[in-house]
């Protein structure tokens, strides 16, 4: 029997391998099939294809025997994972079901972290408002195990941490576990609808062959094809069927080499001639094409020359168009200047207009003034120790009121309320507070109450001077507002009453409107 190189494609623990034997005969392959079952008793037959020539590629495993049909075997071989084999990179999501706890009466936020022995492997993001949260890890955790070169031989402590409205994260479930104590529930294409009978607080993991869980957590269906442990002596009758069955498809292999290669000498002269008579061709074509794309640039210079033309001829139309808008505008121009020059005339005569009659009107209002304070005149006597006393029309107001001076004051606080209401007319300002002059019982009013507020400025009885002060600060108020359109200096107040600073706010506002005294 001669020598071959035989490979042989393993599914172990959920990962396909492939070994390079040097074949002698059936007996070697026999005794390394037999180490390799017992120390996998679990593990389904190797499946073993050959070829000479083939490179390495893993290559889907064939159909296993009927007696190893078992749950665990037929899962190894459909792609599925073995107990001892589930590792953290194979967890893809991890879910619970029927959260409860002490005073867990609606949904709760919850998120959990993965400890693997004193370093942290992973923390979720936190699922708000729910009694059965769900979390895909995807790929992040298995980035994570790889980047940390996490041993998947310690136990895993898993602790769920849950809050509820207006209150801390609190600890509600730590459980401790291998992923080897999970058990298989049911494939991924069934769904989670599927599976019921779950306990309070279960714990399910979606692994990348199935459903797992803890048998505690979820009623685990029993397997309705028995564990069957393959003996030694259908291992070697199942090597020396393969062997058989091997020998006569490296024959054939080694036969449609031979046919592959004479057909490949003669597809290669084939080619040879093919590759002459194409070169003719090629460049050819390769001419044509280059007097083509001459052609199509001579085209376009001559379109583009075609829509400069246009440019041009739109161009100068609409110069022509401008040039009659200019002169139409420069024509309109001169007629606005000639306008303007004869309004410019007219508005000198107004001018002049003007000023006489702002002239004649300062005259009539300066005469009306002086007419004024001729009528009711305020003067200053000095007195000692840089005193001065102020009177109206020989009328003062003295600054303590009592009976006996009571009607001096309301003649004088007459006199001025009628002076201070005709400069305001006369000189065009409005007073803050209305006058209401009636000789010696007049009165002034604050119209921002409704009704207006009305002040006595005139001496009724013993509870009336009270009202006469805060008249006359009323009083007082409008005269500074006559005042503030002055422009000479304001000389220092006087000390003394309301009364005083009164006449001589009227004395300094005389001496502004009529300067001649």
């Amino acid at each position: 029997m001669g020598r071959h190189n035989i490979n042989i494609d393993f599914d172990l623990l959920g990962f396909r391998e492939r070994k390079a034997l040097n074949w002698v005969d059936p007996m070697k392959c026999m005794k390394f099939m037999m180490k390799w079952d017992i120390k996998n008793i679990h593990s389904p037959i190797p499946t073993m294809t050959a070829a000479p020539g083939q490179d390495d590629v893993p290559r889907a495993p064939s159909q296993p025997a009927p007696m190893l049909a078992s749950r665990y075997s037929s899962a190894s071989l459909g792609g599925y994972l073995l107990r001892d084999s589930l590792r953290l990179r194979h967890v893809k999501g991890i879910f619970i079901r029927n959260l409860q706890g002490e005073g867990i009466t609606r949904p709760v936020d919850c998120y959990f972290e993965l400890v693997n022995g004193t370093q942290k492997i992973f923390t979720s993001p936190i699922h708000p408002r729910t009694f059965n949260p769900d979390w895909v890890v995807g790929e992040k955790l298995k980035e994570i195990v790889e980047e940390k070169s996490i041993s998947d031989v310690q136990d895993i402590r898993m602790t769920i941490f849950v809050r509820r409205e207006n209150e801390g994260w609190k600890t509600h479930i730590e459980r401790k576990f291998r992923l080897s104590q999970l058990e298989f529930v049911q494939p991924i294409k069934n769904g989670l609808a599927s599976i019921g009978d779950c306990s309070s607080n279960a714990i399910i993991f979606i692994l990348s062959d199935g459903i797992y869980a803890f048998p505690k957590d979820v009623k685990i269906q029993p397997s309705p094809v028995p564990m069957i442990k393959p003996t030694l002596k259908i291992t070697v009758s199942a090597i020396l069927q393969q062997h058989s069955d091997l020998q006569e498809m490296i024959e054939l292999l080694v036969k449609g080499e031979k046919i592959r290669k004479e057909k490949e000498l003669e597809l290669g002269n084939l080619l040879k001639k093919k590759d002459k008579t194409m070169s003719k061709s090629r460049r050819i074509r390769a001419s044509l094409a280059v007097l083509k794309k001459v052609k199509d640039e001579m085209d376009r210079e001559e379109n583009a020359l075609e829509l400069k033309l246009k440019l041009v001829d739109e161009n100068r139309k609409e110069l022509k168009r401008r040039a009659k808008m200019v002169l139409n505008f420069w024509q309109q121009l001169q007629k606005k200047r000639e306008a303007l020059l004869k309004l410019g005339s007219v508005e000198g005569s107004l001018q002049r207009e003007r000023m006489t009659t702002r002239t004649r009107l300062h005259l009539r209002q300066f005469r009306m003034l002086y007419f004024l304070y001729g009528i009711y005149p305020v003067r200053r006597r000095a007195l000692e120790r840089k005193r001065y006393r102020y009177t109206i029309r020989d009328a003062t107001v003295a600054d303590r009121i009592t009976e006996s001076v009571a009607r001096e004051i309301s003649i004088a606080l007459g006199y001025c309320a009628h002076l201070m209401q005709l400069v305001s007319k006369y000189t065009g300002q409005t007073l803050r507070y209305k006058i209401d002059h009636k000789g010696s019982k007049s009165w002034v009013s604050d119209e921002c109450y409704s009704p207006p507020r009305c002040i006595p400025l005139f001496f009724k009885d013993s509870n009336s001077k009270s009202a006469i002060h805060t008249g006359i600060a009323m009083m007082l108020i409008n005269a500074d507002l006559l005042l503030s359109q002055s422009s000479i200096k304001k000389s220092s107040e006087p000390s003394g009453g309301v009364g005083s600073l009164l006449l001589h706010k009227l004395w300094e506002l005389q001496n502004q409107l009529i300067p001649l005294s």
